[in-house]
């Protein structure tokens, strides 16, 4: 794979100058391998290969080609550079498996290259003006003539979601195109903001439900897929400028301490959940000797979590280790961001010590994840439903000097999900 930049040279290039290039839209040094790259000059009408008769210099702004031949370049030539990405060409990939090996289907893994997407413009695509209902603009009377006039409507960088604010309570429309030139239509809530979950390569119109002022809209920081995921799970490695991303721990554990007096009275230990995943695990340590013990149970969010009780013997020493598991795969060890969790001590208790306790989690694929992905939407298509192929929000803010690309597993890569809303 590869993408071309070119210039025209203002003066001539002997052996060991120099040529600057600029980066292909929406790329940037993280997107290109450090190797296969072609030096096209038609004054020479010569294709040039990488290292023989020239080196590269990937930067940070562009691109910079030492060229080593012996045959200076006159000024006024055109020279094309064919910049290579690592992996096989588009639609290249195996495509059938031995058919004796039972039991099995294929998948690849691809890289998707979501370029180096601009910082997020809040008005990229309408600047602060009126619209009423009617759709009248304030800069132009119809939306046809702002487009025209340049103050509605636009093309984004990459295929990203659209954000927008106005005053005055309103659902907003927006109209456009992803960025295989599909129509598709999204809509807000009522109120007086919005941030889209569809992607846009093109905003071609804007509508609301009743006259406002000073709206804005423009592009955020979440990335189009260009093919459908359907679990973070898919998703291999994240990489940012060419650099891997550390993938969270699978795992993190809440500690928590309940003092005497709260085990005695059967008082609960509250805590909050900060990510989201399933519980494992709940280990408690006594801090002194135990007269009385008893059961301490789990809820989340007020549910009983099912099979999870530790029991703490009476008399169990200071250091006392004890823990139990919850039933595998029962729905209520499921814990979101912000769920409350309670460890409640049985009324039997007393006489205790402090006891302190671990409440071990296991994260969903999508926080173990650096960035943030939410999947392709799999049901019926409407204006509030969110993007056919999935969304990924790269962990560092879009800067346009940042190459972001994804590592996924996919038995179809083909595949672009549910077709579009269009209205």
């Amino acid at each position: 794979m590869f993408k071309i930049t070119s210039t025209t040279l203002g003066s001539a290039v002997v052996s060991g100058g120099t040529i600057t290039f600029s980066y292909p839209d929406n790329t940037s040094a993280g997107n290109f391998a450090d190797y296969g790259h072609k030096l096209w000059v038609d004054k020479h009408q010569k294709l040039y290969l990488q290292p023989a008769s020239f080196t590269v210099s990937l930067g940070a702004s562009n691109i910079t080609v030492t060229y080593n031949g012996t045959t200076s370049i006159p000024a006024g030539a055109q020279v094309k550079l064919e910049v290579g990405i690592e992996g096989s060409d588009d639609g290249d990939s195996v495509t059938s498996i031995d058919e004796t090996v039972n039991n099995t289907v294929l998948g690849e893994v691809v890289r998707v290259d979501l370029g180096s997407a601009d910082a997020a413009d809040t008005n990229g695509f309408c600047v602060s003006q009126n619209l009423t209902a009617a759709g009248v603009f304030s800069v132009s009377v119809t939306a046809a003539a702002a487009i025209a006039a340049g103050a509605l409507g636009g093309i984004a960088d990459v295929a990203r979601n659209v954000v927008a604010a106005w005053t005055g309570t309103a659902v907003l429309t927006v109209t456009g195109t992803d960025e295989y030139g599909k129509v598709l239509v999204e809509s807000s809530a009522s109120g007086t903001t919005f941030t889209g979950l569809k992607t846009f390569k093109t905003v071609t119109g804007i509508s609301v439900s009743s006259n406002v002022t000073s709206l804005t809209v423009g592009t955020g920081v979440k990335l189009g897929l260009p093919l459908f995921v359907g679990d973070a799970g898919s998703i291999i490695a994240e990489y940012e400028g060419g650099t891997q991303l550390v993938r969270n721990n699978g795992k993190m554990y809440l500690q928590g301490h309940m003092l005497e007096a709260a085990v005695d009275a059967g008082t609960s230990l509250e805590l909050v959940s900060p990510v989201a995943g399933n519980i494992k695990k709940v280990t408690t340590v006594a801090r002194g000797t135990i007269t009385t013990g008893g059961a301490i149970t789990v809820e989340v969010g007020g549910t009983l979590v099912n099979g999870l009780s530790v029991t703490i013997a009476n008399s169990a020493s200071a250091g006392d280790v004890d823990s139990d598991t919850p039933t595998a795969g029962h729905a209520t060890t499921a814990v979101a961001v912000g769920d409350r969790i309670e460890i409640i001590p049985a009324s039997a208790f007393n006489g205790s010590a402090d006891i302190f306790v671990i409440v071990e989690i296991e994260l969903d694929s999508a926080e173990q994840l650096s960035g943030t992905f939410v999947a392709g939407s799999t049901v019926a298509v409407t204006a509030l439903t969110g993007d056919v192929r999935g969304t990924y929000t790269p962990f560092t803010t879009p800067d346009g000097g940042t190459a972001e690309s994804l590592f996924l597993l996919t038995t179809d890569p083909k595949y672009l999900g549910l077709a579009q809303y269009a209205g």
